[in-house]
């Protein structure tokens, strides 16, 4: 049989009298107690283990230039104290005709969070936005025998365009209908 202190189990509350302890009571005081400090580890962990934002100061704009001719070209540049540089240049191309259009070339670099420099070049006409950037992805090559395959279906569609045109002359009436 195990031995219990006796004087362990007992405790005197304000009456003065002599009261067992319960000791389930004091497993859950325990555990609740306990509970609340591996919350408390969690949030401080959490908290800690966020991602630390990076310090950020006040930009300001160091140049900034804007010239427009009135006749639909334009230049602009801008500069920020981070090292973001932009410049474009725009202008009207086929003027008063119906094929009239905008075409914008221009740059622009700025610094990654990662500390790396990106710049991108790009034009913008009726073929749409195209960059260009050592930082865009640019697709695989074209395995060889693709290549050639490809060639070589270009050549015979010359071929029978060529063929195609001779032989609907050939046949073709001398004189107007």
């Amino acid at each position: 049989m195990p031995r219990i202190n006796f004087l362990s189990t007992l405790s005197l509350n304000s009456s003065s009298s002599i009261k067992p302890l319960s000791r389930k009571k004091d497993k859950i005081s325990f555990c609740g107690n306990m509970m609340k400090y591996v919350v408390l580890a969690i949030f401080l962990g959490v908290a800690a283990a966020r991602p630390q934002q990076a310090k950020n100061d006040d930009v300001v704009i160091v140049r900034s230039e804007f010239e427009d001719k009135g006749d639909g070209t334009f230049n602009w540049a801008s500069e920020t104290s981070d090292g973001t540089k932009i410049e474009q240049q725009g202008f009207l191309k086929n003027p008063g005709t119906e094929d009239e259009g905008i075409s914008i070339s221009g740059s622009y670099q700025y610094y990654a969070p990662e500390g790396e420099l990106i710049s991108l070049k790009y034009v913008a006409d009726e073929k749409g936005f195209q960059p260009e950037g050592a930082h865009l992805p640019t697709p695989p090559p074209i395995p060889e025998a693709i290549q050639k395959a490809l060639e070589i279906i270009y050549r015979n569609a010359e071929q029978q365009a060529a063929s195609f045109n001779r032989e609907s002359f050939a046949h073709a009436p001398s004189r107007p209908l």
